[in-house]
């Protein structure tokens, strides 16, 4: 938030590939990691479309039907831009949330008395190593570790520094007020959403069947609330979910070639990401979550670099800012206010 920019219009804009180059004095950084962001982006993205592909074949409905209509309606809202994204997730993001919650806390209650087992095995399997067997409880904990953290990530992109470029266009009066949210939606992701699901999942008890890994969720639902219900409302709210969080990815990916290789290749690269996604959407989310693993691995390293280099400017702004909260409720961070007047006597001039 600290270092982004105005374009020619007026609307903010900023990310890694904007702050990196800033923040450490180093030019190549920002190049490294858009070249590392677009990558993994490509393949991020297709990964959000198969997600869904997956879960709703199982209330049959063909890969190739579904997958064509996200790819129709991602093209609708891509070829707007970061602009319409944002008109569009600010609704339905809310609605989505709300519906898959209340979903999952009716799941919980009619399942409570199987709560008590249900943290209980959280903590047992942790914690007392059951899933090791001789040597082997390092290795297990190893590939715990590897896959806690990925899966992480992949939820809430943790470190990536990829949702940084939908936070600058935000209109706030003081960096850490959008900083505070960004803390805000890992820990609604992580801890709130992510916790409903693991619950349902153990409640109903799915986990002990050969449900695949991909249809947890769903099954658990379906177990509780019927097959027609159970299985619209995960569809409809995973589809929802997934759709948005694709589509930016998209966005952000292409805001990454425009910075390497200029505007006319953010524009050809909207369509190259549509048509990752459709053929993402057909061979499932097996083919391709190994690589959106590594590619998170690359953007991760490149930010942590910028992240820990500039961990002296998020202390003194967030001391600044709690220093005197209310000053910021209708006070704009005077850098910002200095970078607006500029823009106003530059578009006079011309």
């Amino acid at each position: 938030m600290k270092y982004r920019q105005r374009d020619k219009e007026g609307k903010w804009f900023g990310g890694p590939q904007y702050y990196l180059p800033k923040a450490t004095g180093w030019k190549w950084i920002g190049f490294a990691y858009a070249i590392s962001c677009a990558f993994c982006l490509f393949l991020a993205a297709s990964a959000q479309i198969s997600s869904v592909v997956d879960t709703v074949e199982t209330i049959h409905i063909p890969r190739i039907v579904s997958t064509a209509v996200l790819i129709i309606a991602a093209a609708l809202i891509v070829l707007g831009g970061l602009t319409r994204l944002l008109s569009f997730t600010e609704k339905i993001v809310p609605v989505m949330s709300v519906i898959y919650m209340a979903a999952g806390l009716v799941v919980i209650v009619l399942n409570a008395k199987e709560l008590p087992a249900a943290f209980a095995s959280i903590f047992q399997y942790a914690f007392t190593g059951r899933a090791a067997v001789g040597g082997f409880g390092g290795a297990t904990l190893a590939m715990c570790i590897r896959w806690g953290v990925c899966r992480g990530v992949y939820s809430n992109d943790s470190g990536t520094g990829v949702t940084t470029i939908t936070h600058a266009a935000a209109d706030v009066n003081h960096p850490v007020q959008q900083g505070m949210w960004g803390i805000f939606e890992v820990f609604f992701d992580t801890i709130v959403v992510c916790s409903v699901t693991c619950l349902v999942i153990l409640t109903t008890g799915v986990w002990q069947t050969d449900a695949s890994v991909s249809t947890l969720t769903i099954a658990g639902f379906q177990k509780a609330l019927g097959p027609v219900a159970g299985g619209f409302i995960v569809s409809l709210s995973l589809t929802l979910f997934c759709f948005t969080t694709a589509v930016a990815q998209t966005l952000f990916g292409c805001d990454q070639l425009v910075k390497i290789f200029g505007e006319k290749a953010g524009t050809w690269g909207k369509y190259v990401y549509l048509g990752l996604m459709f053929i993402g959407g057909m061979v499932g989310i097996s083919a391709l979550i190994n690589y959106v693993d590594f590619g998170s691995f690359l953007i991760i390293f490149f930010n942590m670099i910028g992240v820990y280099l500039c961990h002296g400017e998020v202390r003194k702004l967030t001391e600044e800012y709690f220093s005197d909260t209310e000053k910021w409720e209708t006070q704009k961070w005077q850098p910002w206010v200095e970078m607006e007047e500029k823009d106003i006597r530059s578009s006079h001039h011309e």
